[in-house]
């Protein structure tokens, strides 16, 4: 599986992208604008975390970074340095958050389960 996170709108604070499965578009992104992570690509495996209570995407592999989930929330300050996901987006922030986790995370889990490798690449 692979996912794609293109990057489209760079304010000071949030940066917002959309994030592709396998080529057709799955949701809206936003990173904290303070500590993005670099462009590459990164192999996803699941992750049970402890911030989030529950399994989450987790980026492998992130140059001087660990921990870099694919979770919900709304705002920058929500993220740390992980990617946020949302069906819809202002400019600094998201919304149905979890709606878009939710759809998202089914995804992931069904590929991981059958053996298939899952990675995104940050544009």
């Amino acid at each position: 599986m692979e996912l794609k996170l293109t990057r489209t709108q760079s304010p000071t604070i949030a940066v917002i992208g959309t994030l592709t499965v396998d080529g057709e578009f799955n949701c809206y992104t936003l990173e904290n604008a303070a500590v993005l992570i670099p462009a590459g690509r990164y192999e996803v495996t699941l992750y049970e975390s402890p911030h989030a209570g529950h399994i989450v995407p987790l980026l492998n592999g992130v140059p001087g970074r660990d921990h870099i989930e694919i979770h919900c929330g709304n705002v920058p300050t929500d993220s740390k340095g992980c990617i946020l996901v949302g069906t819809e987006h202002t400019d600094s922030s998201l919304l149905a958050s979890r709606l878009a986790f939710d759809n998202l995370l089914p995804k992931i889990v069904q590929a991981s389960t059958s053996g298939e490798p899952v990675y995104v690449t940050i544009a």
